[in-house]
């Protein structure tokens, strides 16, 4: 969802009081155990936090009331989920990559993936460029930049088992190896990611 330059300037108080976030139960989560609420000036901070929190708000209540108990019964998970969202949004480069983060928050709340699996997509967000996150999306074809895919994890390399075969063909050596070949595959995290993404839509904010 698009927001105005005003709308991104107000505050968070503001929001919250005028209704438009305060049926996102986790907003009160980071804002009590970390005080957010009445500190975040920064204008980029506030723009992607907020297209964070406008990612996840359509999430039925039934969903999220789910996911916020589970966290608010269990002290130290709340804790953790709370410092971790808010240092993983300070550090996105822009307000879309803060919209693919909150995506990934979404599948946990919907309770689609673990904790530890948003973990990782977060930090596959975090390496990668956007260009490259949605070339990795749409298409199975990595050619020369695959490297990149697999210092994230989304890929990894494997290669065949050889043999030793005897030639039958004329022409042939009496002996040569088959297989050995070098060869790369999307991992487990790699499908998950394809899975979870393949419906995104990027609008900018």
């Amino acid at each position: 969802m698009a927001l105005s330059k005003d709308a991104l300037e107000v505050s968070i108080d503001q929001l919250l009081s005028d209704g438009i976030l305060k049926d996102i139960p986790i907003v009160g989560t980071i804002s009590n155990v970390f005080g957010v609420t009445n500190s975040i000036n920064n204008y980029l901070f506030t723009k992607k936090l907020l297209r964070f929190l406008y990612e996840i708000k359509d999430i039925p209540i039934g969903q999220r009331g789910k996911m916020i108990s589970k966290i608010d019964n269990n002290i130290k998970y709340r804790n953790r989920i709370g410092e971790y969202l808010l240092f993983l949004i300070n550090h996105c480069e822009d307000d879309t990559k803060a919209g693919l983060l909150s995506w990934g928050f979404r599948s946990f709340l919907q309770d689609k993936i673990s904790f530890e699996n948003f973990q990782r997509i977060a930090n596959i967000i975090n390496h990668l460029s956007l260009i490259d996150f949605k070339d990795f999306i749409n298409s199975d074809e990595f050619g020369e930049d695959r490297s990149i895919y697999i210092g994230c994890g989304l890929l990894f390399v494997y290669s065949d088992t050889p043999s030793i075969e005897r030639g039958t063909e004329y022409g042939e050596p009496e002996f040569f190896v088959n297989g050995g070949e070098t060869n790369v595959c999307i991992t487990d995290i790699g499908h998950l990611v394809k899975e979870i993404y393949k419906d995104y839509k990027y609008e900018a904010t």
